[in-house]
């Protein structure tokens, strides 16, 4: 079992979607836990799933990344249920095929994930490109965001969920 599996559904996203898988895996690079990498084509039409195939065939071959394509578009929650369906993971992040992990964080996340025993989900705020700034509200520590609280306020800011798998499940 890994500690962590990322998963990135992505649709007709040639251009942007290796920039992703390339921040994934360097992601993995900086962290000292087991996390493997999965990518879902969700039946792209542009050249996608070859242009993953051709650019990580050594990735593949190695088993560090695992390239999943659907018969048919499904649709981002489809293939985000697709890609876990073949996940082993402890946890599951869900990144985007146009945003970017930072490596730098590895160690910090992995950390800030071993520590919360119980929760279910953990929000990590964003980062926006062009400024650095942090997304959304700035919290001193971990706490819980109720359902009311989700329904009402919604997520704190631009967020990268991690659920655990034994909850999404």
């Amino acid at each position: 079992m890994s500690f962590l599996s990322i998963i990135t559904p992505t649709y007709n996203r040639r251009e942007l979607v290796p920039q992703s898988v390339d921040s994934a895996l360097q992601f993995v690079k900086q962290a000292t836990f087991s996390i493997e990498v999965i990518v879902v084509d969700d039946a792209s039409t542009d050249g996608t799933f070859e242009v993953l195939q051709n650019r990580y065939l050594k990735q593949l071959t190695a088993g560090a990344v695992k390239l999943i394509r659907s018969e048919k578009n499904l649709g981002v929650s489809a293939a985000k249920n697709l890609g876990t369906s073949q996940a082993h993971g402890m946890w599951l992040l869900f990144l985007d095929s146009d945003d970017l992990l930072i490596p730098e964080i590895a160690e910090d996340m992995v950390s800030i994930l071993q520590k919360q025993n119980t929760a279910p989900i953990i929000f990590f705020r964003g980062r926006e490109l062009e400024t650095g700034r942090l997304i959304g509200r700035r919290h001193e520590s971990p706490y819980e965001l109720t359902l009311r609280d989700l329904l009402n306020v919604g997520t704190p800011g631009d967020c990268l969920t991690v659920v655990r798998s034994s909850v999404f499940a």
